[in-house]
């Protein structure tokens, strides 16, 4: 048949990452075919891009003739029996046979037409069939639990994913026939269920293009009522008679629920049983010796839904059937509140949230960290019932099954509260046995009741009505006011920040310029302006209302020592006076983060737009309010020091060196705290800082009035830089800054404030003139620092390092530069080539091997630093020569530099700047953002498409004489200079930091 005419549906363009292509269809033989597969330019690194591909038959368990089962798990495991298994992944269900690869797209085909091959011909030698039976590889075993609910459902022949029919002794399995006869049996079954036209799935999935839909079917996944059915008949017990007491699952037949798929009453249920709370289900059955297996609580779509089961597991031994009742009362007590209770909307949004976190196990809001996320996590767990794709196609559509972290799109109170009324003990079946979870069970029907035991028992069980008492107090109505277990139920309480709306939006990109774009925020109400500058982007990856709002809180204070200490102490403060509030916003997918900024303190919060507003002016709101006093000072400035003492190090003194130098490119570094300036900070001064971001401490702070001089200038306040990054809108950001502002009155005065922060309101950062060479030593180098005894020195060490500054002098592409590349401007092209010359000499550095020596680059605003450091027991005069014998190794080597080499050099300076240019992730994506505006640095050409062409176009432009001269004017020349303008005398200095020569 043409292979148009056998696709009934195909569905394109399915949400997901930027990076990656989801499509789907369905042929008019059953089978369907799912592909996601990343960009070839995906992976920040290089590597190849990764295709995932499921394919699925309308062949499975229920095909099986009942004289013969186990045939359609042997078949499908001789079609891919000359297939790697490791990219390949197979599950046999009721009624699907799936097959899913991973591997490198540039395989694909190839490996899907060698599937499409074995499907089609699958080897059905004798000896093969004779393999696979004596090692069982083709069975894929069922715990015996799943055996309990399929038998105890309401399936019945008109359900699409009925039950497996019930084991007799006159049915038989594979091993039961001659190979002879079974190789004639697996040969019929192929024939009459394996497509003949399957190679047609190979061109169709790797082109997914140009193939009209024929009659698509739609998928009804609207909301109805539960159908009154008759149901088995319930209240019953089947118990062991001599076992101990593990599990006791209570099943409860249902009418068909998988027209319900969207709303998902059962997985509401599930969800209530799981929380863990005071007075939850779980924390009153561990009361009583009993533990609610989650695990069977977590079906995120199981092959048929006309049941539901919960599952208790019992703690103790010896066990008597008093213990049996106890459990079976503590789970109908907590469903009759439930019921009582009824329905709740937000709770319902929890559970939605609650799945969006299972299926992101990092718990961030950014749905781009991993090329495949989150598609790759529902392939990854294939052997998972809980997570399995194969199953996920079979309760829900393939566009649903794909964007499974929002699968629950509707709310609908009736067909929950409908739902609740079939769990009730006159419907349910209570199994009661010391089956392990995963035991391999044998199926027998004694009396025409189920039973299942482990293989070589014999079956010893009993059935039995509930109690007329126990049905009773089961099926009272909530609370009972002479049943203690009414008492220790409660509900779990909202939380605070629990957003209405997650649903997922459609894409519309917009053409944007590079970096955030300014935005003007409108007057205040009764002030004349504002202290704050705000900062919007729009970034639609975020397929739901997702947001990073990021505040910078800048006091007019100078730079001192003893201010950021100050700045260090009230980060402690408040950071503890918000504790409770991050806790409450990690509960909703939320984060809140404080820390210290280079200018002041800095504020970061992610979420839904809509409680992301709510959590920000709380937190300022509490920020506002806190009291600050002597005791509270004191016990975090402890804690700020032994912090600082922890992040010392001496492989950071040059870092140190560089920030107490406040050279450019280590302007974002804070300086180190020190002891003895920490115990010399005044409350007096701590409280005038901290006026700024709290009103206790301005009364605290304030004097007695005195008369205003005449045209006296209000001193400045607070200042405050806000990003707004995500899926939000101009609108939204404008509201944002305006409830901030509002939040943290010192932002908000009626002071007009002229300027944005002035220099000595920020940490200033220095260009050395030219000609001018300094040398210093840190107070730190006069103590002996002890090293590990693996060290090959003795028992102490000192840092010896030369650093040398390198600013970034404008530069003009070339002509023979692409018009994109010029069109990204100077400033770009002269960061980018300084940069690119920098890592490649870095990676010659490197190649020229020395293992005392460490050779880095910090790449700054204005300038660059080149640092050659080592660590050994000597002078520092002799350790100088060491290194200045490396740098003149590195010289030899450029200059003996061969063109491989220099291509190699080339490759590692692109991998480096693609790594400081291109960000990974929109999580990465805001920090850079905001590294940039905190630092005062408003250049965003790096945010440009064409940045990654035009870094590749300089790298492709430098020579090997480029390279040479770089490193000769910029390096070797600079050094010569330095050693030149030293007098004998300079060494050594004994101040902690002293200039010899400054010009």
């Amino acid at each position: 048949t043409d292979a148009a005419a056998s696709v009934s549906q195909r569905v394109d363009n399915l949400p997901g990452p930027k990076k990656c292509t989801y499509r789907a269809i369905e042929l008019t033989t059953g089978a369907t075919a799912c592909l996601i597969q990343e960009a070839e330019d995906a992976d920040p690194y290089g590597r190849p891009s990764q295709s995932n591909l499921i394919v699925s038959l309308g062949v499975g368990r229920q095909q099986d003739p009942p004289d013969c089962r186990g045939l359609a798990e042997l078949c499908a495991e001789l079609t891919v029996l000359e297939l790697n298994q490791n990219f390949l992944c197979q599950s046999i269900l009721d009624d699907l046979t799936s097959y899913i690869i991973h591997l490198e797209s540039f395989h694909l085909e190839s490996f899907l037409e060698a599937l499409c091959a074995g499907i089609r011909n699958p080897r059905f030698e004798e000896a093969n069939i004779k393999s696979l039976l004596q090692s069982g590889r083709y069975k894929q075993s069922w715990p015996a639990l799943e055996f309990l609910q399929r038998c105890s459902g309401n399936s019945s022949s008109a359900h699409p994913f009925y039950r497996l029919a019930q084991l007799t002794s006159a049915e038989r399995t594979v091993e039961s026939l001659e190979i002879s006869e079974l190789r004639k049996r697996l040969i019929e079954f192929h024939e009459r269920y394996y497509s003949g036209n399957l190679l047609r799935i190979s061109i169709i999935v790797t082109t997914f293009g140009g193939i009209p839909n024929r009659s698509a079917p739609k998928v009804d996944i609207s909301s109805r009522e539960l159908e009154d059915v008759k149901v088995k008949s319930g209240g019953i017990k089947i118990r062991g008679k001599s076992m101990n007491v593990d599990g006791i699952h209570l099943v409860f037949p249902l009418p068909d629920q998988s027209s319900l798929s969207s709303i998902a009453p059962d997985l509401y249920v599930k969800h209530l049983l799981r929380s863990k709370h005071v007075g939850s289900l779980e924390a009153s059955l561990n009361l009583h010796g009993f533990s609610l297996n989650s695990a069977r609580l977590m079906d995120f779509g199981q092959v048929g839904f006309d049941f539901f089961c919960i599952s208790v597991q019992c703690n103790a031994e010896n066990n008597q059937i008093e213990d049996e009742n106890m459990a079976i009362k503590i789970v109908f007590r907590y469903l009759a509140m439930i019921r009582s209770v009824g329905p709740l909307n937000w709770l319902h949004n929890e559970l939605r949230l609650t799945l969006q976190r299972e299926f992101a196990p990092k718990g961030k809001l950014d749905e781009s960290l991993e090329p495949m996320d989150p598609m790759i996590n529902l392939l990854l767990h294939l052997a998972s019932d809980d997570y399995s794709l194969a199953t996920r196609l079979q309760r829900f559509s393939q566009r649903d099954a794909l964007t499974a972290r929002h699968l629950i799109t509707e709310y609908s109170a009736q067909a929950i509260a409908d739902f609740l009324t079939f769990l009730t003990p006159d419907r349910c079946i209570v199994y009661v046995s010391d089956i392990g979870w995963n035991s391999k069970p044998r199926l027998q029907l004694p009396d025409g009741k189920l039973c299942c035991v482990p293989e070589g028992q014999q079956a010893e069980y009993s059935t039995e009505k509930l109690s007329p008492a126990l049905l009773n107090l089961c099926s009272a109505p909530w609370p009972k006011q002479d049943c203690d277990l009414d008492r220790e139920f409660k509900m779990p309480h909202s939380k605070p920040f629990m957003p209405s709306d997650i649903s997922l939006r459609p894409r519309v990109s917009k053409a944007q310029l590079p970096g955030p774009r300014q935005l003007r925020i409108p007057p205040m109400p009764n002030s004349v302006s504002s202290n704050s500058r705000l900062w919007f982007r729009q970034d639609d990856r975020f397929q739901s209302d997702l947001a990073y709002i990021s505040i910078d809180l800048i006091p007019p204070i100078e730079c001192s020592p003893k201010n950021q200490i100050i700045l260090e102490i009230l980060v402690q403060l408040f950071s503890k006076a918000l504790h409770k509030l991050k806790k409450q916003a990690a509960e909703v997918c939320m984060e809140l983060s404080i820390s210290r900024s280079s200018n002041g303190i800095q504020l970061c919060f992610s979420g839904y737009n809509e409680p992301l507003l709510k959590l920000i002016t709380t937190a300022l709101h509490q920020i506002a309010d806190l009291k600050i006093t002597k005791e509270s000072v004191h016990k975090v400035g402890s804690k700020v020091l032994h912090l600082a003492d922890e992040s010392a190090s001496k492989d950071e003194e040059v870092d140190q060196l560089a920030c107490q130098l406040n050279l450019a490119g280590y302007s974002h570094m804070q300086q180190k705290l020190d002891g003895s300036s920490l115990n010399g900070v005044p409350i007096k001064d701590l409280m005038s800082v901290a006026s700024y971001f709290c009103e206790a401490a301005k009364t605290v702070q304030k004097q007695p009035s005195k008369s205003p001089k005449t045209g006296a200038k209000s001193a400045p306040g607070l200042f405050a830089d806000i990003l707004v990054f995500g899926n939000a809108t101009a609108d939204d950001a404008v509201k944002a800054a305006q409830s901030i502002l509002t939040a943290l009155p010192s932002l908000s005065s009626t002071a007009k404030m002229t300027s944005n922060p002035k220099d000595q309101q920020r940490r200033p950062e220095h260009l050395l003139s030219k000609g001018s060479y300094s040398t210093v030593q840190l107070g730190g180098a006069e103590k002996c620092v002890a090293v590990s005894q693996s060290d090959c020195y003795s028992s102490t060490s000192c840092v010896c390092a030369i650093l040398i500054q390198i600013p970034l002098a404008k530069a003009k592409p070339p002509i023979s530069m692409s018009a994109a590349t010029k069109a990204l401007g100077e400033e770009f092209f002269t960061r980018a080539s300084h940069d690119c010359l920098l890592q490649m000499m870095l990676a010659a550095a490197v190649a020229t091997r020395s293992d005392r020596i460490e050779s880095k680059i910090s790449l700054g605003y204005g300038a660059n630093c080149v640092i050659f450091q080592k660590i050994i027991e000597q002078s520092p005069a002799k350790m100088e020569k060491e290194i200045e014998s490396f740098i003149a190794k590195i010289g030899n080597h450029l200059t003996a530099m061969s063109s491989e080499s220099l291509e190699t050099y080339k490759q590692k300076a692109l991998q480096s700047m693609q790594a400081l240019t291109v960000p990974k992730s929109i999580e990465q994506h805001h920090s850079m953002y905001w590294t940039r505006i905190m630092s005062r640095n408003f250049e965003f050409s790096w945010d440009d498409p064409r940045a990654m062409d035009c870094l590749r176009a300089i790298v492709d432009s430098i020579k090997k004489e480029d390279l040479l001269n770089y490193w000769k004017g910029k390096v070797i020349a600079d050094l010569e200079k330095f050693k030149n303008s030293l007098e004998p005398a300079a060494l050594p200095i004994p101040s902690c930091l002293k200039t010899v020569h400054d010009a």
